[in-house]
């Protein structure tokens, strides 16, 4: 028979589903004094013998049984064991999905549909992903890590960072429509769309986070008082509570804690900042050709046609996932790896021989990221222009963060945009924030070696290109060496030239006391 939810809020006014509910099973109308009792008496008994239930929103896993539900409509949810796919009533097994959250329902077809065949024909086959060899990813290995971000998105809920997907590319190029179809079909046509930018978007942020599992924002371009977004998008991937005043209160407050996955599209992106660039997967997609091009309504019309043939692969393949889960339960992934429970996951869950593959993308990944990071960075751009033309400070000894900083803006100039933007205290504090992009991408490296003499804060700067040979044999017109052979042959030039003694310093781990 199934089981019917109902939305009762104590203290507030009977729902519209409780008063239809009444009206067409008893005939009792809400302004009769009886509905007003009914009401309290239900209240009444959820308190007495009631069980406290935490919603979910479309997915929820259950890492100790390996079992996963997935939401289905209001009143439905799929079981999926390591063995089989079942259709329950919504509240299976303490389970309860949201019945404000109106999916819409699907039908699981069998085991006959798998291989995400229906996926790689008519989603990840179709992306234009980028061939541009500034970007480490090849359209391959793009293709191959967004399969894998589907296959993580019911398993991310459980996680407690989640990560942000981005998609970049120039006007034509499907950035948006990729995001929508992934949207509607894992939640359908009268539930999902994009949203786009705009000043509401503020003060809506909250509620559209806490009440949605999938969440894309289009055309998130314009850095001008977007700062907010930024904190927002930081703050939402990491699973932070939001406090909120409540309404007509005065120090009454009410708690959201988000449990989404974000999804970002851009041309010139805005969020290339160093907390979120450490939880985002970017893929880059060029324009697709006018004669390639379709119309978005009819390519909609029939990708969501397919919705139940799609949804049961997506099942199917949620279904492997955790025969391979419990197969390789107990195996601990590599560690430092950088988007960690991503990374972690899709180790566990790829077939013995694709780790290796899979591992050296997420090093290409870690690439990609910091090279966003580092990307038209004001302060990273004067500081290397500094570098790059002045190759003996490299060769010379340690030097204070603050004369990097006269060094750096004399030759920027008195009246350009790293002087107008940069002091010598803020300039420590974020070139200390891209540390890591630094020494990861750039053919520089450079260590915090902290309190020295004269209270200054001291760094050493040491040149990949130079490190392993001596500055004699250094040519000022040599090439400079791209990123993927300086990642791969950094651990090569570890050696540190300068043999300082590490008593000389005293590390300063806060920021806001390094002094000058």
């Amino acid at each position: 028979l199934g089981i019917l939810i109902y939305p009762v809020y104590e203290g507030a006014r009977t729902t519209s589903e409780f008063d239809v509910l009444l009206m067409d099973k008893f005939g009792i109308n809400p302004s009769e004094y009886i509905h007003k009792a009914i009401y309290k008496e239900i209240i009444a008994e959820f308190i007495r013998n009631g069980n406290l239930v935490e919603l979910s929103n479309f997915a929820h896993y259950n890492p100790k049984s390996n079992i996963l539900y997935l939401q289905n409509g209001t009143e439905k949810l799929y079981k999926v064991t390591d063995c089989s796919v079942e259709e329950y009533p919504n509240g299976t097994d303490n389970v309860l999905f949201s019945p404000e959250l109106k999916y819409d329902s699907f039908k699981y077809l069998g085991n006959g549909h798998s291989d995400f065949h229906l996926w790689n024909s008519l989603i990840l086959d179709k992306i234009n992903f980028t061939k541009d060899g500034d970007f480490p990813l090849s359209p391959e290995q793009s293709r191959y890590i967004f399969g894998e971000y589907i296959r993580y998105m019911p398993f991310a809920y459980h996680m407690p960072t989640k990560i942000i997907i981005a998609f970049i590319g120039q006007k034509g190029s499907g950035k948006t429509f990729i995001l929508r179809i992934l949207g509607l079909i894992l939640f359908g046509k009268s539930k999902f769309n994009v949203i786009s930018m705009r000043p509401e978007l503020r003060k809506e942020w909250p509620v559209l986070v806490s009440q949605n599992a999938f969440m894309v924002i289009d055309n998130c371009d314009t850095k001008q008082n977007n700062e907010w977004l930024l904190d927002a998008i930081a703050t939402t991937a990491t699973g932070q509570t939001i406090q909120q005043r409540k309404l007509y209160t005065d120090n009454e407050k009410v708690e959201l804690t988000p449990n989404i996955l974000l999804g970002l599209t851009a041309r010139t992106p805005s969020f290339n900042r160093d907390d979120i660039n450490q939880r985002i997967l970017l893929f880059f997609v060029d324009p697709i050709s006018t004669k390639d091009r379709e119309a978005e309504g009819l390519l909609i019309n029939d990708i969501i046609g397919c919705r139940d043939e799609l949804m049961t692969e997506f099942l199917n393949e949620c279904k492997l996932i955790l025969q391979r889960l419990k197969q390789n339960e107990g195996v601990k992934p590599p560690k430092n790896l950088r988007i960690a429970d991503f990374s972690n996951f899709i180790y566990m869950i790829v077939p013995e021989d694709e780790k290796q593959y899979l591992m050296d993308i997420v090093d290409l990944i870690n690439n990609s990221q910091a090279a966003f990071t580092l990307q038209d960075d004001l302060l990273w751009e004067a500081v290397e222009d500094y570098l790059d033309s002045n190759r003996y400070i490299i060769d010379t000894d340690k030097i204070s963060t603050a004369d990097l900083y006269d060094k750096v803006s004399g030759r920027q100039g008195e009246h350009s945009s790293f002087v107008k933007y940069y002091r010598p205290r803020n300039f420590a504090k974020n070139l200390r924030k891209l540390l890591d992009e630094i020494n990861l991408y750039t053919n520089y490296r450079i260590e915090w070696l902290g309190r020295g003499s004269g209270n200054r804060t001291f760094i050493r700067i040491t040149s990949k290109r130079n490190s392993c040979s001596s500055s004699a044999d250094y040519d000022p017109n040599q090439p400079v060496t791209p990123f993927t052979e300086v990642y791969n042959n950094d651990d090569q030039c570890n050696s540190d030239p300068f043999g300082l003694s590490e008593s000389e310093y005293i590390d300063t781990d806060n920021d806001e006391d390094v002094p000058f």
